[in-house]
């Protein structure tokens, strides 16, 4: 997952700017990781509106 395509990220943010749980969205946990540490990168980037 690429930090830089926030429209795929969209779907494992809440309303709340958190992060879904995995159990949520049905990743696994290695995928889980990535996800979270793309929307982390994005985040700190200024990305997100």
């Amino acid at each position: 997952m690429d930090f830089k395509n926030t429209d795929a990220l969209q779907k494992f943010i809440s309303g709340m700017a958190k992060i879904k749980p995995g159990k949520k969205t049905g990743t696994c946990s290695s995928h889980q990781r990535k996800i979270s540490e793309a929307i982390k990168r994005a985040r700190y980037l200024g990305l997100f509106a």
